[in-house]
């Protein structure tokens, strides 16, 4: 993913966030490793802000669809019963929902560390298998509408 973040009063910045919209939890769960100006960044990478590390997350996923057609769909109503009238709406366990990762420490390293700021962000999903001998690198995972990154002065 690229971006041209070259930001004259990044200093002033008091929280970055890297926000991603409408993740879909259908499917295997994964660890999400990010990295900055780090294009070469692998599963095999030290997590070091020397290799650019930025920060994870953990995505659980709820596996695939084994019921009938329409069961895993988050548009599907959910059979709730609530007593009480103040509780809120439960979401579809998986309707899409949004993460935010805080990279401030990181942006700010990046911003010191080079003339032009941040121009990559490599985004490595590693498989997160109950065996961590089956732990694997796997592409396809990150399914979102929108990676965007938020700053806040």
């Amino acid at each position: 993913m690229k971006f041209d973040l070259d930001i004259e009063d990044w200093e002033t910045i008091t929280r970055a966030d890297l926000v991603f919209e409408d993740l879909s939890t259908i499917g295997s769960s994964y660890a999400l490793r990010v990295f900055f100006n780090n294009k070469k960044a692998t599963a095999k990478t030290k997590r070091t802000a020397k290799n650019g590390y930025a920060g994870r997350l953990t995505i659980f996923g709820h596996g695939d669809c084994l019921g009938s057609e329409g069961h895993c769909s988050s548009a599907s109503k959910m059979d709730v019963r609530l007593d009480a009238p103040a509780m809120p709406v439960l979401q579809h366990p998986t309707a899409p929902m949004k993460r935010i990762l805080t990279v401030t420490p990181a942006l700010d390293r990046v911003m010191r560390r080079y003339s032009k700021g941040l121009h990559t962000v490599t985004l490595v999903t590693v498989l997160q298998a109950p065996l961590r001998k089956k732990r694997k690198p796997m592409s396809g995972l990150l399914k979102c509408r929108r990676v965007s990154l938020r700053t806040y002065s």
